[in-house]
């Protein structure tokens, strides 16, 4: 975060991407990746990036949320479509 921050961005992913492959928090990891790949226009990464997301924090309405952007970017209306669903419905649930 410290590198995306000052505008690092290649030691940023370099870094998140080893910190994924020592095992690093599943979720943590693809969500700052998909940040970053927003960021530098990368729509299919930040899609595939926002996926990885999803299927580790499926709860997580930000990035459902986010899904829904980067598929929106990527040109995939229908993912992008179903992403934005869920975000509301989980923004719609009953919180404890």
């Amino acid at each position: 975060t410290a590198f995306r921050h000052k505008g690092y961005l290649d030691e940023a992913r370099r870094e998140l991407r080893r910190a994924r492959s020592l095992g690093a928090d599943a979720a943590a990891v693809a969500e700052a990746l998909a940040e970053l790949a927003l960021l530098v226009g990368e729509h299919d990464a930040a899609r595939a990036e926002a996926i990885a997301w999803c299927d580790a924090a499926p709860d997580a309405g930000r990035a459902w949320l986010l899904r829904g952007a980067a598929a929106h970017l990527a040109g995939a209306t229908d993912d992008a479509r179903m992403a934005y669903t869920r975000a509301v419905t989980l923004a719609d649930a009953p919180h404890d």
